[in-house]
């Protein structure tokens, strides 16, 4: 009898460990885009990749070192031209230490240790206060799973996001970048493509994720064209897609929500109206009836 007891506590204790994932090794890449600026003045794009790059230890813990590669373009939205609005700018340096212990991920900025993530998370649980978040009312309100190398990961719905789209995953972060500020309506950062090993694991597994930093915000299955791109009065969206699309919300870089007025609706063909909109940044949630399909940037000049 205790033989048994003694082999059940075993295959219990060692199912629960091994529900625990590595979240730093085969070599994780997280690939954004942050973009600054606008409202008639210089827009600033970063296109940036964190990667790990070799470890430390400090005290009692194993740090894995986080490395950022960065392109920042300028762009000058109005006229005439600035000199002082022109160009690229690219480094590729240390950013900071990050450690995991079971569930969580700390990191260590100039000497100081922070929670990054508690992925030990379940429905109608806050967020605690952590290194990138500082609200302290984030609810989870409802948890996915996705295949990440292997094995599957959650992914922690939230109450409250960039417009409306907070999403915390598994070892991966929030929707909005590793170490980001969430949510942060005013320059929201975005999460284009997580890999493992050079393999594309989120948005979707095999997605085309270039990370040689000339990769577009496109971050969806939808072949999607828009122009002109910055808008003067009428934005055209062209898709490869049957899906219908039933409302256009737009959003500004400060949370603010709205619908678009469909000009035009033609088969994967619709224009809608920007005339009343001031010049900035915005981002465009094309939805149907089920769910939001993807989100794209614009700028209205």
């Amino acid at each position: 009898m205790k033989i048994r007891i003694t082999l059940l506590a075993f295959i219990i204790s060692f199912t629960v460990n091994a529900q625990i994932v590595n979240y730093l090794e085969n070599s994780p890449k997280w690939r954004q885009e942050m973009w600054f600026g606008g409202n008639g003045s210089c827009l600033e794009i970063n296109n940036y990749m964190y990667y790990i790059n070799g470890d430390t230890t400090i005290g009692n813990y194993n740090y894995k070192k986080v490395f950022d590669r960065h392109r920042i373009n300028y762009s000058w939205m109005a006229s005439p031209p600035s000199y002082m609005c022109e160009g690229s700018t690219f480094y590729d340096r240390f950013s900071i230490l990050i450690r995991q212990e079971n569930n969580k991920m700390y990191v260590n900025n100039q000497g100081w240790e922070d929670l990054l993530y508690d992925f030990d998370l379940n429905v109608g649980d806050t967020l605690p206060l952590t290194y990138n978040n500082r609200n302290d009312g984030i609810i989870v309100t409802s948890i996915d799973s996705i295949l990440v190398g292997g094995s599957f990961r959650k992914i922690f719905n939230l109450s409250e996001g960039n417009c409306g789209s907070g999403l915390l995953i598994e070892g991966v972060g929030f929707n909005s970048g590793l170490l980001e500020t969430f949510p942060n309506a005013e320059f929201p950062a975005e999460l284009l493509c997580f890999t493992l090993n050079d393999t594309a694991y989120y948005p979707y597994y095999g997605y085309k994720c270039d990370l040689s930093l000339g990769l577009t915000s496109q971050k969806s299955r939808l072949s999607i064209k828009t122009f002109p791109n910055p808008i003067i009065d009428q934005l055209a969206i062209e898709m490869n897609s049957s899906d219908i699309i039933d409302q256009i919300m737009v959003c500004d870089m400060l949370g603010n929500k709205r619908k678009l007025k469909f000009l035009q609706y033609t088969g994967g063909s619709i224009k809608v109206d920007f005339s009343d909109m001031r010049a900035g940044i915005y981002l465009l949630q094309l939805m149907n009836r089920k769910a939001a399909l993807t989100t794209i940037k614009v700028i209205k000049k």
